[in-house]
């Protein structure tokens, strides 16, 4: 008699287990297969044939950027004083003009020239009037460019898992697709978090790539020093930790299992 109650009693553990090990690999296979086309694709909303006009944001000048001032005229030799004749990107830099804390750049012969939030076309028309206005060239050709304008990018998108440093381009613009690329799929792409530093107040934003009201929005064009951080996924998460797998979470459940068979035997 209490053999078969020990013998119904294994079966019914034994039972309960395969249905705890079914339950637990099913459960996990949905968790892994749980996102959806939405959260997949990019701009999964828009309308195929629609037109939006295209509105620009041109960035500000901002405290500690540096600017490569060139003045241009038709006689070379009037503008040399203003002109640092640069051949590298590290060289530039050095030789730019770092605007200061106070917002601030100094030219040669126009003294201190407030620029911080500026553009840098109201840059180069407020230095062409005072080159004309002060009679130092006639017919000056100004252009402003701001050299060390920069993003940081973190976690799993464009070519790296961990992120990186972007530089903006010859144009002094960047959009938050060029700098992120292509999310890898262990980034979530509609909970991506900006933080942007503009007239002295820090802002941090949730933006949604899959959605195309992003394209229209003044946070499509990137400015210089914004961070962009690209959350992971659930798995990838996981795979940060001791448990670095489905594989590896099936091994120690089964491990657990046979010990506790052996030991109830």
């Amino acid at each position: 008699m209490f053999l078969d109650h020990m013998k119904n009693y294994r079966q019914a553990i034994t039972l309960l287990i395969n249905k705890s090990i079914f339950i637990f690999f099913f459960t996990i296979l949905i968790l892994q297969s749980c996102a959806t086309r939405k959260e997949v694709e990019y701009f999964n909303d828009v309308k195929i044939g629609s037109q939006d006009k295209i509105v620009y944001y041109q960035n500000k000048i901002q405290i500690n950027d540096i600017l490569s001032i060139r003045v241009g005229e038709l006689i070379p030799e009037v503008v040399e004083p203003f002109n640092n004749y640069v051949t590298t990107l590290e060289s530039a830099q050095l030789n730019g003009y770092l605007v200061s804390y106070e917002g601030s750049i100094v030219f040669p012969r126009l003294g201190t020239i407030s620029v911080a939030g500026k553009t840098t076309i109201e840059v180069e028309t407020i230095i062409n009037k005072l080159l004309i206005d002060r009679e130092l060239i006639k017919n000056p050709v100004v252009s402003v460019r701001i050299i060390n304008g920069r993003v940081t990018v973190l976690g799993p998108a464009g070519n790296s898992s961990i992120g990186g440093t972007i530089p903006f381009g010859g144009n002094n613009t960047l959009t938050i697709l060029q700098a992120i690329g292509n999310i890898a799929p262990t980034g979530i792409k509609n909970d991506i978090v900006l933080i942007r530093e503009e007239d002295g107040v820090r802002r941090y934003v949730k933006l949604d790539i899959t959605k195309v009201d992003l394209i229209n929005s003044p946070y499509y064009y990137l400015k210089q020093n914004d961070v962009i951080y690209v959350k992971p996924t659930g798995p990838a998460v996981l795979q940060s930790g001791w448990l670095t797998s489905i594989g590896v979470i099936l091994g120690v459940f089964s491990s657990g299992l046979a010990m506790y068979l052996l030991l109830t035997r």
